[in-house]
């Protein structure tokens, strides 16, 4: 598909195929001479992907057919949709909420690496606690289930645990970074974000002892 100069194709990468023989799917976007590629979940065999873009393919081939087509589609249209095309719009519109689907735990991880390379021991020791405190209550947890309701029964789950307001206000400030880093990436609209005035207001030991705090 084109549009401005600009152009989508399902791409391959055979010329890196993994250990046990796949290789990356990927959407490829083509403008002025210049390629990139964009991540899909799949990862096939040369002869598999023969069969995934076949004239008529089966299942479980046509599936992934299916939503192959609809990552493509989905570039194509947000290229049709920029008055001018440049990569930074064109990947602030396709990559957006991304990470609704990724999971907290992974980008918690993530980010606590990035903490240790940067020699701040004690800060990525503390976004692992809370990596940790947020799987123990809710495993495989993504940016999508965060919801202010989420966070409100975390918070009753962690003071049934014996935790202090100090610990919940530290781990729920780590995930707040956690979402603004998303947000700032242009990988998260700011629709999902939880937290603020009407939303979801992280405790602290003040607000609790004065009653401010509203659920």
């Amino acid at each position: 598909m084109s549009h401005s100069a600009a152009t989508t194709a399902i791409f391959i990468d055979q010329y890196h195929p993994r250990a046990n023989g796949t290789c990356a799917v990927s959407i490829r976007i083509t403008h002025d001479r210049k390629k990139k590629y964009y991540p899909t979940p799949f990862a096939l065999t040369p002869d598999d992907y023969k069969k995934v873009m076949g004239e008529k393919p089966r299942e479980p081939y046509k599936g992934i057919r299916l939503k192959l087509n609809e990552l493509e589609q989905k570039a194509a249209r947000v290229i049709a949709e920029l008055p001018l095309f440049t990569w930074a719009a064109f990947e602030k519109a396709y990559l957006q909420n991304r990470a609704a689907k990724d999971a907290l735990d992974t980008a918690f991880q993530d980010y606590a690496d990035e903490l240790r390379a940067a020699g701040r021991i004690g800060t990525a020791v503390s976004y692992e606690c809370a990596k940790k405190s947020l799987a123990a209550y809710s495993p495989n947890a993504r940016f999508a289930d965060v919801t202010p309701q989420f966070l409100h029964n975390y918070e009753k789950w962690m003071a049934k645990e014996g935790n202090s307001i100090t610990t919940v206000g530290i781990y729920l400030r780590s995930l707040r970074t956690i979402f603004n880093n998303a947000i700032a990436e242009g990988l998260l609209s700011k629709d999902l974000y939880p937290f603020g005035k009407r939303r979801y207001e992280i405790p602290t030991k003040q607000k609790r002892e004065e009653g401010t705090h509203h659920r």
